[in-house]
């Protein structure tokens, strides 16, 4: 049995998980963090500029042959190998880049991630316990994305990577691993023993970073639906509640001390009620103004930026649906764009953009913090559009409000404001509505494969670039039916 530097992760963040890898691998979900390792790849290949000219070691199921590479290459007099290759006592690891300069064997783990995070350090003393056993290792370090590099002209990777020395921080971590790799061998040798973890904090984060266990979905099996983990902005006291052995919110005590939005979430559960306050839903729309337009930006980030600009993991907009309602019983007019695939879609979106909502114009977002935040970076670009965009910006309103302050709440809503959530709520039965008849149904999905739009065959772009723009009419069609059936409850009280 080999331990690989995932498998010790694995561990780290809990033994339970390791066993389940061991025993049942199928009890975890395999696209778990795929697309977080797919640009970890990309990065890796760009980090390798630092270092040119280096040997790869390349990839084989044979971990032996992997390692015999790497001592040919070591015995050859090789100072710089990619995906170094090393194993012994069942333990193996593979280096991103292993440099040999002035001070000695160095060991460079590459992340596409901006900061330096606890999975990282763990990561890195994991390497230096296998490695240090065939050479003499000076020093370990992470080469991480500098998301203040700005590209302007040819990619500067000495630039766009900050490098940071790890070796006295890991001093402690490589005491221990010993007794962790001793741990592990034993959850391994016996099947028979599943080992005593319940779900935790460590489910959902390795150390404080957010990353949840792949096997998370099989573990959270015998929680219910309206769980406490579903009361809005709980976090670590829904475990509280749980290790006191509540998981229902019916069970929640009236005395446990809740925010107001909380309270609301778990009353509204418990009288089995909805709760509506049409006052303030009322006075609120009253800000919005005639003609509306309902605004819905779709975007992406580039890790290793291609344009001109643009920072690493920057939000890029490529896309965007409009639906303009003159008066309240006028016809409904849509306007979408989106951009061609491979280019830089920021300049000729945001042209475009000024053309479709005139100055003075009251915009709808749901959630507006997102399309601001998507406004002033155009503005940002563009200096001669920035009045203009800025106008757009100023006279945005959020059609998220009284969701968000539980002016409007219904137990299906699960303590969510996303849109995702309060629309099947409240129109359960409008099959027009359904993003699952959808072949892209959400905006992580649009963003990932508008990313790789330009790879496809050309025969197959149209059909894509129509699932897009169906996906984006239907935020903001939703955003409209959301408007109306507010309007509606308004009214229905007036009358």
């Amino acid at each position: 049995m080999f331990i690989s530097k995932s498998d010790y992760l694995l561990y780290k963040q809990c033994p339970k998980a390791i066993w389940y890898k061991f025993k049942t691998p199928k009890v975890f979900d395999k696209n778990a963090n795929q697309m977080r390792l797919d640009k970890g790849n990309q990065v890796t290949e760009h980090a390798r500029n630092l270092f040119p000219n280096g040997s790869l070691v390349p990839y084989s199921s044979n971990r032996d042959k992997m390692a015999s590479t790497t001592k040919d290459l070591i015995m050859k007099g090789e100072r710089t190998i990619y995906e170094a290759a090393f194993g012994i006592d069942g333990l193996f690891v593979i280096c991103d880049i292993l440099h040999l300069d002035k001070d000695g064997w160095k060991i460079y783990e590459v992340k596409s991630s901006t900061s330096i995070k606890e999975r990282n350090l763990d990561d890195l003393a994991f390497q230096y316990h296998v490695v240090q056993h065939f050479l003499p290792i000076h020093s370990t370090l992470i080469i991480h994305i500098n998301n203040k590099y700005v590209r302007n002209g040819e990619l500067e990777v000495t630039k766009l990577f900050s490098i940071t020395d790890l070796t006295d921080e890991l001093k402690e971590r490589i005491f221990r691993i010993q007794a962790d790799v001793s741990n592990i061998h034993s959850i391994g040798y016996n099947f028979s023993t599943e080992p005593k973890q319940d779900i935790g904090i460590h489910c959902n984060k390795y150390g404080k970073e957010d990353f949840p266990c792949a096997a998370k979905e099989h573990c959270w099996s015998h929680i219910p639906e309206h769980s406490v983990f579903d009361i809005t902005r709980i976090g670590k006291k829904a475990f509280d509640l749980y290790y006191d052995g509540i998981t229902s919110i019916s069970d929640v005590p009236n005395d446990f001390k809740l925010s107001e939005a909380q309270k609301v979430q778990v009353f509204a559960y418990k009288e089995n009620r909805s709760l509506i306050d049409l006052n303030n839903i009322k006075e609120y729309l009253d800000c919005f103004r005639y003609p509306l337009y309902f605004l819905d930006f779709e975007t992406y980030q580039q890790t290793i930026p291609l344009f001109n600009g643009i920072s690493p993991y920057q939000q890029i907009p490529f896309q965007y649906s409009l639906h303009i309602q003159e008066s309240s019983n006028g016809d409904l007019e849509h306007k979408e764009f989106l951009a061609k695939e491979g280019t830089d879609p920021r300049r000729v979106l945001a042209e475009r953009l000024t053309k479709d909502i005139p100055k003075g114009s009251c915009s709808v977002a749901f959630n507006m913090a997102f399309e601001k935040m998507v406004l002033k970076g155009l503005a940002h670009n563009f200096p001669d559009l920035e009045d203009h965009l800025m106008d757009i910006h100023d006279n945005m309103v959020d059609l998220m409000v009284p969701f968000q302050k539980k002016w409007y709440y219904k137990n299906e809503m699960k303590g969510s404001y996303s849109i995702k959530y309060v629309l099947p709520a409240l129109l359960p039965n409008d099959e027009s509505l359904n993003y699952q008849t959808l072949t892209i149904q959400n905006g992580s999905m649009a963003m990932e494969i508008y990313e790789q739009l330009h790879t496809y065959p050309k025969e197959k772009i149209e059909t894509i670039r129509e699932h897009l723009l169906a996906y984006c009419k239907l935020d903001t069609y939703a955003m409209v039916k959301v408007f109306d059936h507010l309007n509606s409850s308004v009214q229905k009280k007036s009358s």
